[in-house]
């Protein structure tokens, strides 16, 4: 997966810091540091065809509805208000960055929740 990412590291877009997720269980007092966060190319270029605002990704990576961590990556789901359609990121975090590979748009919500 580094091997992956690594060729997109020219490509980065860096934005403001945002809380940590809670991934180790532990209390809110001791995950909620700040970390940056970083977009790859393939994330903006994905954000840009897919018709998805930033908020809605800062929105996914602060508040998500479901959040699964499988090997190195952890996959944020957050649900549209009206319910029709589901946002999710996938990102790699380690120390104080957060960094996404991709964001993905879908209609397909039961599939995910």
């Amino acid at each position: 997966m580094q091997k992956k990412l690594d060729r997109h590291r020219s490509n980065e877009m860096y934005s403001a810091p945002l809380r940590r997720p809670n991934l180790s269980g532990a209390p809110l007092k001791e995950s909620a540091k700040l970390m940056d966060i970083v977009f790859t190319h393939h994330a903006m270029k994905r954000i840009e065809q897919r018709n998805i605002s930033l908020s809605e990704v800062i929105e996914c990576l602060s508040l998500p509805d479901k959040m699964v961590k499988k090997e190195d990556v952890v996959i944020f789901y957050k649900l549209s208000i009206d319910g029709k359609y589901m946002v999710f990121l996938i990102c790699s975090i380690e120390k104080k960055e957060c960094r996404i590979i991709t964001v993905i748009k879908t209609s397909q919500v039961n599939r995910y929740l």
